[in-house]
């Protein structure tokens, strides 16, 4: 059975805390991340401080929350990160 409700949020929250640290550790290289298809929080972007000017979070076609939308998207832009919409 696959992982549900907020054992599933853990799940993905630990997955970006992966991908961060992973795209962190290649220096001197723009990254990329791929949000979930049915993410609606981008708040474990926010907290990744390696993301960055160049860098680019692909969240287009996620069920995002108007928080993320209103709040979290300018966030990121302002640090640099393109977020397609």
């Amino acid at each position: 059975m696959p992982p549900t409700g907020v054992f599933r949020r853990f799940l993905t929250a630990i997955s970006f805390a992966f991908i961060s640290l992973t795209l962190a550790l290649v220096a001197g290289c723009s990254k990329s991340t791929n949000v979930d298809d049915e993410e609606t929080d981008l708040m474990p972007l926010v907290h990744n401080t390696g993301l960055d000017s160049g860098d680019v979070a692909y969240a287009d076609g996620n069920p995002l929350s108007q928080y993320s939308i209103e709040v979290l998207i300018p966030t990121l832009e302002f640090r640099g990160v393109t977020v397609p919409r």
